[in-house]
């Protein structure tokens, strides 16, 4: 087996890994706010859109232009940075949401047009719109302060496109959100009190037949209201985990407590819980309509927290399990018993409901935090990257190889083969409790991990390690790319040797020299290109007649320049 080691730098560089296999691509990092609220995606074109908790300011800009600063409306509630950069992590553009989010219910995709859609939880009121336009949406009782939660849709210039609200007179929670290839989207987690389904016209009111019930909501792609479906028991039931699968069912996963009708749109399927709480996976057709589910689960506190899809119509299902536990009633050499009062578990189950493999790891003992996202490759290989402390022991089969925490909690990276082996490891850990914020694994099996670490930080990945020294008691949070080539990585250049003058300017001309000659583009703060020519050796004159007051960037030979006109 090797051990894999991950190589941590910071600004924009260069790597050349002797390794053949995946290498480092680039790093950046965030000043942090004592905040761990942050997430990030990656769409079709590669582009990375990041949302980021800020308090005071913060410089949208990480390359090697002019800073980019953005201030918080509040001293103590933070501000939220949304930008969008391109493969090198050049910033293409950049705005701010303002109002009271915490970091619950945090979730951001793209569709295939590269629309972004943007999940939240929020109190009092929020101003959605990230471009120069103000856009406010108010929780339901202003003053109650009970978190309702919303989704806001922008597109590939950061336009907003709509804003959805839902939410109950008590606490609502959004647990997860998923979009299907036509842009459809699918939220769940539960609520306690009345609820309009339906955040459009007209309406769909909604009771919880118990203390609690959970939800499963769809909207279309324009954010019109398709359906809606709830069910739960006696207990504190919720919806904790989204995904579709290959022929475009929604497969949703849990937890539910006594007896829960699983199909409310159609004749009622009922299953009864052996515990406090047992698990569930069910999948549903687009129209909410179920096809099959299956639960299990102990005599405790049972959760299916997250589902990931693989391109044999299996699935991956990962949660925790107390006491004996059913994982598939038909064959009982699948079931287990925990070693602890609680353990981590993962299963894999074809579509039919039928356990393929399970495994299982140990809170205590073994230390073992939880596993954070596990994500499968188009070559069905299986990412694993979760946080752990003291000794722990990261294969998953009969064989062990253990892997010891450098400070309070490290993070790990594993990856197994198809056949569940463990093939790859990696390890991030300072003298602190280092955490994952974010993963995501493209199509091309592209691995990007967003994280907190702290000074030193040690990286190891593949045959070589790195300290990564950062400044601030805080730590910073960290995005890194991980691929098996190295077309996109950043060569590190100095900046140009130019002048843009006036900066600012209050007249129609703008003037640049440079040594070199080089192309330019003007664009705005959403992305959109207004100007853009060839720059020639010694001084050029831009003609900005036509070009409003504001705040722009000058990208000249792959770097940023901000430019403020003020007519």
């Amino acid at each position: 087996m090797k051990i894999w080691i991950l190589t941590l730098l910071v600004g924009l560089i260069s790597l050349e890994l002797k390794s053949q296999d995946e290498k480092l691509q680039w790093v950046k990092t965030f000043e942090r706010a004592s905040i761990n609220v942050s997430t990030f995606t990656v769409d079709d074109q590669n582009n990375i859109i990041v949302v980021f908790g800020f308090i005071d300011s913060i410089d949208a800009d990480l390359g090697s232009g002019e800073k980019w600063f953005y201030k918080s409306s509040s001293i103590s509630v933070p501000s939220f940075l949304i930008a969008k950069y391109n493969s090198n992590f050049e910033l293409i553009w950049a705005g701010k949401i303002d109002g009271y989010i915490p970091g619950q219910g945090l979730h951001l995709l793209t569709d295939k047009s590269n629309n972004i859609f943007f999940s939240f939880r929020f109190r009092d009121s929020v101003e959605v719109d990230p471009s120069l336009n103000k856009v406010n949406i108010y929780e339901n009782t202003i003053g109650n302060k009970k978190l309702d939660f919303a989704v806001i849709k922008l597109n590939t210039n950061g336009e907003l496109q709509f804003v959805k609200q839902f939410g109950s007179k008590i606490e609502d929670f959004l647990t997860d959100m998923t979009l299907d290839k036509d842009g459809d989207l699918y939220l769940t987690g539960n609520f306690r009190e009345t609820m309009d389904f339906n955040p459009g016209v007209g309406n769909d009111i909604r009771i919880p037949a118990n203390p609690i019930d959970l939800f499963l909501i769809k909207l279309n792609n324009q954010g019109d209201y398709q359906w809606g479906i709830q069910f739960g028991g006696s207990g504190q039931p919720s919806g904790d985990g989204l995904n579709i699968d290959l022929d475009g069912n929604i497969i949703v996963t849990g937890q539910y407590s006594s007896s829960s009708n699983f199909n409310p749109r159609g004749t009622a399927v009922n299953k009864l819980s052996k515990g406090n709480r047992d698990f569930f996976v069910a999948r549903y057709t687009k129209d909410g309509h179920l096809i099959n589910v299956l639960t299990g689960g102990g005599s405790g506190y049972d959760l299916a927290s997250m589902v990931i899809c693989t391109n044999k119509f299996n699935f991956y299902v990962f949660g925790t399990f107390e006491g004996d536990a059913i994982f598939d009633p038909s064959n009982a050499l699948m079931n287990m018993k925990s070693a602890s009062g609680r353990d981590h578990f993962v299963a894999l189950y074809d579509t039919n409901g039928n356990c393929q493999f399970r495994a299982q790891k140990p809170i205590i003992g073994s230390e073992f935090i939880y596993y954070h996202p596990f994500l499968n490759s188009s070559n069905n290989e299986t990412w694993f990257i979760a946080k752990f402390k003291d000794r722990f022991d990261i294969d998953l089969s009969e064989d062990s190889f253990f892997m010891t925490s450098k400070g309070i909690t490290d993070i790990f990276i594993q990856k197994l083969d198809v056949n569940n082996k463990l093939k790859t490891t990696g390890q991030i850990g300072s003298i602190k409790s280092d955490d994952i914020l974010s993963t995501f694994l493209t199509s091309k099996n592209e691995l990007y991990i967003m994280g907190t670490c702290y000074d030193s930080c040690l990286i190891k990945y593949e045959s070589s390690e790195q300290i990564l020294r950062l400044n601030g008691q805080n730590g910073q949070v960290f995005l890194l790319k991980i691929a098996a080539d190295n077309s996109n990585s950043i060569n590190h250049t100095s900046v140009p040797n130019l002048s843009i003058y006036p900066n600012p300017t209050n007249s129609n001309l703008l003037y640049i020299k440079t040594e070199n000659n080089a192309n330019y583009e003007l664009i705005d703060l959403m992305g959109k290109k207004l100007m853009s020519g060839e720059l020639s050796v010694l001084e050029n004159t831009l003609n900005i007649e036509n070009v409003t007051s504001g705040m722009y960037f000058l990208k000249i030979g792959g770097f940023s320049y901000k430019v403020i006109i003020q007519k």
